[in-house]
């Protein structure tokens, strides 16, 4: 069933009959439909056409002014008579069998003498239209009227019919164009709306002008100056121009209107009952043209016509949406509906409600509240309590949210908005509510919570920046980082609070990030007072409504860098240790080990020497047995202080080897020169550490630059060159022993030594 058409007839059926509809002055329409049904009641009151009611024994059940003006009786007396009484005895039977006639496809033209009451009578034409209640609409015209007169009341009545049959506004503006263009042949007529932001005008129908001026003026903006119907919308009054070509209004519009052959514009802006705007009715002649009085007196009417018949598009389209939730609702489309008889105590569910949470009808019984054994049972007193608050005070609209058990087994969340409907008195009648499954909402609100709770709570500071270094956000964590209030940090940009950004740096960081999406790094952030403190930042490329930003997530690293600092003077006093020999603290065999390989990769790149002394302690176990353990290694603690002591370079570098043997070891130092440092060392131990001696071993090689190739730095051949320089000192050493010890031996290493491979210093035994 169409809906407005079916608005009308459910209007006069449910409202007492179509006496109250007419009535409605008087208050006949119950509560909920008048507003439903007023807006029709507008249009047929405001026909200038007679328009009647009948039922199907052509008694009058409502009668418009100007059908009671046309058949000369009092306001409000018509109704309830019968038609009949107008009509000519010869006429009757032939009349109503054509009206009864009748059906939805057919309607009913023709010419009737009524009998006036002032015993005159009166020629009129009949237009007749079946409602789908039954009853019967009927509109009356005197002949007696002009022809023009007689066409614009058509158009009205065409329009009236239109609307009724639910035609579409589209349908009813271009109908309404066309019936008054066919009341003049000379008339081309327009009809432009309002566009929603009121800036514009949109074509609605103009199907007897050309297509390119129709597309050229769909969209012309509102204001004065454009042309005849701009100017009138901005005005919203009627705007006659009688000659286009020499109007200023349509300046920039000569051209067009030429091409179209229009040469006058008369406009009458569309206005709603409310007073606003809604678009304007235009009439276009081919020649210059001044309008008549009944000219004016027609577009005005049509004007009001299709302010009727936009208004009640809108409204149709509103009544469209709501019957559409409404029909959604009980018809298991989407919402679960309550509907709780509150005088019997009886509840009824509409199908939604046991689709929504899986149950099958019938799974809960009419009891008020049976529903309640599948609410949660720490939900279950609060609803109650709630309900009943609500039903037994005077509250017109109640709600709760609570959890609902489905047939599933799990909780849904449930939102029930209701309408609590009440008699004369205030007594409660029914509760109608609407259940809403909001579990996935309630969740998606929780994560919001969650997340609105992340950024003000979380300890880490979250920069919104634009391309051009502004922030657009930040969060309380990195307000108070900053020490700035947030509408002064608002104001800022990031290199106000890191200075070491500059524009070029934040260029290139902006440029990196938008290419990879993410960037890690470590920087400052200075505080309003001065103070600089490391950060650790964390940035992300986004794009947000079509902009660009960089989302930093900036944490404070002092700690972690004091701990750093912290931990790098640990490693280095373990470095320190793990190279330091416990006893002596002079360099251990490890750190023997790695110096050496180190200075003799110098020695082959600078073609230079290298000498190595490996001392050892004479009869030291004797001297144990003698003294003591805590004797000797006092006396290894003295010997490594008078070797460190004599040794004249920094470059030189003295290592504890293991037991009582020591290592010198001298960079850029050939066989006589290191002879003349073992010489020195030995005499001063003979002399400090008495009765302490001794015994000194040389290795000493020198590196040409014809031996300067690349293998001679591989790990292997370095490790095993050293070996050699080693295994040649202790060879040396082990010569002195047998020397008779407390004298120092010289080995040279094959190819490498210039000096004599052994030598003793003077006096020295051999």
């Amino acid at each position: 069933m169409n809906v407005l058409k079916g608005l009308w007839d459910r209007s006069l059926s449910r409202s007492g009959g179509p006496d109250a509809v007419m009535e409605r002055r008087g208050g006949g329409l119950p509560q909920g439909r008048w507003d439903q049904a007023k807006d029709l009641i507008d249009l047929f009151d405001h026909q200038p056409k007679g328009c009647l009611i009948l039922d199907q024994s052509l008694k009058v059940l409502g009668a418009n002014p100007p059908a009671e003006k046309l058949l000369g009786v009092k306001a409000g007396t018509l109704v309830g008579r019968s038609f009949k009484e107008w009509i000519e005895e010869p006429q009757r039977a032939a009349f109503s069998q054509d009206l009864l006639g009748m059906n939805g496809d057919r309607d009913y033209r023709g010419s009737l003498t009524l009998l006036l009451t002032d015993s005159g009578s009166l020629e009129v034409d009949i237009t007749g239209y079946r409602l789908t209640s039954g009853h019967l609409a009927l509109s009356l015209r005197g002949l007696k009227e002009g022809a023009k007169t007689r066409d614009f009341l058509h158009s009205h009545f065409h329009a009236l019919q239109l609307l009724i049959k639910g035609s579409s506004l589209k349908e009813i503006l271009h109908g309404l164009v066309l019936d008054v263009e066919s009341s003049n042949a000379q008339m081309l007529c327009s009809i432009l709306l309002m566009d929603p932001e009121g800036e514009h005008l949109l074509l609605g129908a103009a199907p007897s002008l050309p297509d390119f001026y129709n597309e050229a003026v769909d969209g012309i903006a509102i204001g004065e100056g454009q042309g005849s119907c701009g100017t009138a919308a901005a005005r919203g009054q009627r705007v006659i121009v009688e000659d286009i070509q020499e109007h200023p209004y349509w300046l920039r519009y000569r051209d067009l209107a030429s091409k179209a052959g229009l040469a006058a514009c008369w406009s009458e802006p569309i206005v709603s009952s409310k007073g606003s705007i809604l678009g304007t009715f235009a009439i276009y002649h081919r020649t210059p043209t001044p309008p008549l009085l009944e000219d004016l007196k027609a577009i005005k009417a049509f004007a009001g016509i299709a302010a009727i018949a936009i208004e009640k598009n809108q409204a149709l389209e509103s009544l469209e949406r709501s019957e559409e939730r409404y029909a959604l609702a009980m018809e298991a489309l989407s919402c679960g509906i309550r509907d709780w008889d509150l005088t019997a105590q009886r509840v009824q569910w509409n199908t939604a409600f046991y689709t929504l949470f899986g149950y099958a009808k019938g799974d809960f019984t009419e009891a008020a509240w049976s529903f309640t054994r599948a609410v949660h049972p720490e939900d279950v007193e609060a609803l109650k309590g709630s309900l009943k608050a609500a039903i037994e005070g005077q509250d017109l609209e109640w709600q709760s949210t609570y959890r609902f058990l489905r047939q599933s087994g799990d909780w849904a969340v449930v939102h029930e908005k209701a309408l609590i409907r009440r008699d004369d008195k205030g007594l409660p009648l029914r509760l109608i509510g609407v259940l809403d499954d909001v579990t996935e909402e309630h969740q998606l609100k929780k994560i919001l919570e969650l997340s609105q709770f992340a950024m003000k709570t979380v300890r880490d500071a979250i920069y919104w920046i634009r391309q051009d270094g502004r922030f657009v956000y930040v969060n309380d964590a990195a307000v108070r980082a900053s020490g700035y209030p947030r509408d002064e940090l608002m104001t800022m940009s990031l290199s106000m609070i890191d200075p070491s950004i500059t524009p070029q740096i934040w260029e290139d960081l902006w440029a990196t990030l938008k290419k990879r999406g993410s960037i890690a790094l470590e920087s400052v952030t200075q505080m309003k007072d001065g103070h600089v403190f490391p950060v650790e930042v964390v940035a992300n490329f986004m794009i947000f409504e079509e902009e660009e930003f960089a989302v930093g997530v900036v944490r404070d690293i002092s700690d972690r860098k004091k701990i750093e600092m912290e931990m790098e003077g640990y490693r280095r006093e373990l470095e320190k240790m793990i190279r330091l020999d416990h006893l002596t603290q002079i360099a251990n065999r490890r750190a023997l080990e790695e110096r050496l390989e180190d200075e003799w990769r110098r020695a082959h790149r600078e073609a230079s020497s290298l000498s190595l002394l490996m001392i050892d302690i004479d009869r030291f176990k004797d001297f144990n047995d003698h003294f003591g353990h805590l004797e000797g290694d006092a006396m290894l603690l003295k010997l490594a202080e008078v070797l460190k002591a004599g040794l004249g370079r920094a470059g030189d570098f003295v290592a504890r080897y293991g037991g009582e043997e020591f290592v010198v070891l001298l960079p850029k130092t050939l066989g006589d020169q290191a002879m003349h440092v073992a010489e020195s060392l030995r005499s001063k131990v003979e002399a400090l550490l008495e009765p302490i001696t001794v015994s000194i071993g040389i290795s000493s090689t020198l590196i040409g630059s014809q031996a300067l190739q690349l293998e001679v730095f591989s790990m292997a051949r370095v490790k095993s060159e050293v070996r050699e320089l080693i295994a040649s000192a202790d060879e040396a050493l082990y010569k002195a022993k047998a020397n008779g010890r407390n004298c120092i031996m010289m080995e040279a290493i094959a190819g490498h030594l210039s000096a004599d491979q052994e030598r003793s210093p003077p006096g020295a035994a051999a």
